[in-house]
C-alpha cells in the first residue's frame, strides 16, 4: 500500500514546471511582497473604516459596532484607563490619610470642572468644525486629481494617441499619485533631526514604483534631485513633454491638456496645504490643555467623592460606634457608581472628539481611520487598464454588441461608421 502510494506522487514531484510560469509566479510574489512592505503600517481598504451604510446608524445594530470606533482607539481607552486609576488612588490615599472623610464635601472640585466645561465644549466645536471642512476639501481635491488622471486617459484614446506616448503618460500620472502618497504621509518627518525614516519610506517607494511598472530606475534617480516634498508636481512635467510631442494633437487639444495638467498639480498643491496648513498652535495646544486639565480634574473630584461615600458606607456599616442605617449605604453605593459612570463617559467623549478632530487633520497617516490612498492608486490602474481594453475594440464590434437586430439605418450604426471613417482618413494621412 505504502508503495502504490509512492509511486502515485512520485510522478507530482519529478515532474518539470514550465520556466515561463514560474517566473511569473516568482515576479507576482516578489511584487506582493514588496505591496505588503511599502504598505506596512499604512491604512488600507481591509484594515480602515471608509465606507459604511449610514441606514444602520439609525438602528440598535449601532451598539454592535465596534471596528472604527472610538471604543477601539486604543489612545482614549488608555487615557481613560488612567484617568479610573488615578481616581482610585485619590480615593484609597484620601480615604486612608484623612479621619472623619465623610465630613468632606468635593462639590466645590466639581465646580472648577464645570467651569471648563463652557470653554471646552466652544472652543471644541469651532476646531472639530474647521477640522471637518478640511477633511472634506482634501478629499475633494483627491477625488478631483483622480477624476484628471481619468480625463487624460479618455482624451488619449479619444485622440487615437500612439500607444506608447499613452500608456507612458498614464504611467506618470500614477507614479504621481503613489509619489504625494509618499509626501502626505512624510509631512512630519520634514526638519528632523533623524532623517532615516523619510529616507527608508524613500527606498521603500522607489522599490514599489519600479516593481510594479510605474518608473523606470533611471527616472527615480532623477527625482532624488528635486525636493521631496515636489516630486509629484514635478512628474506632470514629463507628461507634458509626451503632450508636447504628439505631432498629431491640434492645438485646441493640446491646450485642453494643458489645462487638466494645471488642474492636476493645483490639486496637488490644495491637499498638501489642507494637511499642513492647520488651526494656529496656541489655540490647538490650548485646547488640548483644558480637555486634559478637566480630565485630570474630574478624575480628582470623583476619587474625592469615591472616598467620601465609602466613608458614609461605613458609616452606614456600623463602623466606628455608629449605628447601623442601611438606607445610607445604599445611597452611598448608589453615588459611587453614579460618580464611576461620570468619570468613564465624560472624559471618553471630551477624549473622542479631540482625537476625531486630530484625525481629521492628518487624514492620511492613521493605518485604521485614514484614507488608504495606496490601494485608490491600484483601483485607479486597474480603472485605465480597463479604459485602453474597451478602446481597443472595433466600434463596428461595439454598434453590433449594443444592438445586434438593429436597422441599418439605426443611430448607434451611423456613429460606427462615422468612426470607422475617421480612423481610416487618420490612416491614410499618417500613410500619406
Amino acid at each position: 500500500m505504502g508503495g502504490s502510494s509512492s509511486s502515485e506522487r512520485q510522478p507530482l514531484l519529478d515532474e518539470p514546471i514550465n520556466p515561463i510560469i514560474s517566473a511569473r509566479l516568482k515576479s507576482h510574489a516578489a511584487r506582493a511582497k514588496m505591496k505588503t512592505h511599502v504598505k506596512h503600517g499604512k491604512a488600507t481598504l481591509s484594515s480602515s473604516v471608509v465606507t459604511y451604510d449610514p441606514a444602520v446608524l439609525a438602528t440598535w445594530k449601532v451598539f454592535g459596532l465596534v471596528k472604527g470606533t472610538c471604543f477601539t482607539n486604543p489612545r482614549i481607552l488608555y487615557m481613560n484607563a488612567s484617568l479610573i486609576l488615578f481616581a482610585m488612588m485619590v480615593a484609597i490615599s484620601v480615604f486612608c490619610i484623612v479621619p472623619d472623610i465623610q465630613t468632606m464635601n468635593p462639590d466645590s472640585f466639581y465646580k472648577i470642572v464645570y467651569y471648563f466645561k463652557v470653554f471646552i465644549a466652544f472652543m471644541l466645536g469651532l476646531f472639530l468644525s474647521n477640522c471637518v471642512s478640511r477633511w472634506w476639501k482634501t478629499v475633494v481635491a483627491l477625488t478631483d486629481f483622480f477624476l484628471i488622471i481619468r480625463k487624460f486617459a479618455w482624451l488619449c484614446n479619444a485622440n487615437d494617441i500612439p500607444k506608447h506616448r499613452r500608456d507612458s503618460i498614464q504611467r506618470l500620472s500614477l507614479l504621481s499619485c503613489c509619489l504625494l502618497e509618499n509626501e502626505v504621509t512624510g509631512f512630519w518627518y520634514i526638519g528632523a533631526k533623524d532623517q532615516s525614516v523619510p529616507e527608508e519610506k524613500w527606498r521603500r517607494m522607489v522599490e514599489y514604483c519600479t516593481s510594479v511598472g510605474f518608473a523606470f530606475p533611471e527616472e527615480m534617480t532623477a527625482l532624488e534631485s528635486v525636493h521631496m516634498q515636489d516630486r509629484s508636481a514635478v512628474v506632470w512635467t514629463w507628461i507634458g513633454v509626451h503632450i508636447g510631442e504628439c505631432e498629431k494633437l491640434s492645438g485646441p487639444i493640446k491646450s485642453v491638456f494643458t489645462n487638466l495638467g494645471n488642474e492636476a498639480i493645483a490639486c496637488i498643491k490644495k491637499m498638501k496645504t489642507f494637511v499642513t496648513m492647520q488651526l494656529p498652535f496656541m489655540y490647538s495646544h490650548m485646547l488640548a490643555l483644558l480637555v486634559h486639565l478637566n480630565n485630570v480634574m474630574l478624575a480628582f473630584a470623583s476619587g474625592l467623592s469615591i472616598a467620601v461615600l465609602v466613608g458614609d458606607c461605613s458609616v452606614g456599616l456600623g463602623y466606628g460606634g455608629f449605628p447601623r442605617n442601611m438606607a445610607l449605604v445604599y445611597r452611598g453605593i448608589q453615588s459611587i457608581i453614579v460618580a464611576l459612570l461620570g468619570l468613564m463617559v465624560q472624559p471618553m467623549l471630551y477624549q473622542a472628539f479631540l482625537e476625531i478632530a486630530a484625525t481629521l487633520c492628518d487624514p492620511f497617516t492613521d493605518p485604521v481611520y485614514g484614507l488608504p490612498l495606496l490601494d485608490y492608486v491600484e483601483e485607479l490602474r486597474i480603472q485605465l487598464r480597463e479604459f485602453n481594453e474597451l478602446a481597443g475594440h472595433d466600434a463596428a464590434w461595439l454598434a453590433a454588441a449594443e444592438c445586434p437586430d438593429a436597422p441599418a439605418e439605426d443611430g448607434s450604426f451611423r456613429f460606427a461608421a462615422a468612426v470607422d471613417e475617421m480612423k481610416s482618413s487618420r490612416a491614410a494621412s499618417r500613410s500619406s
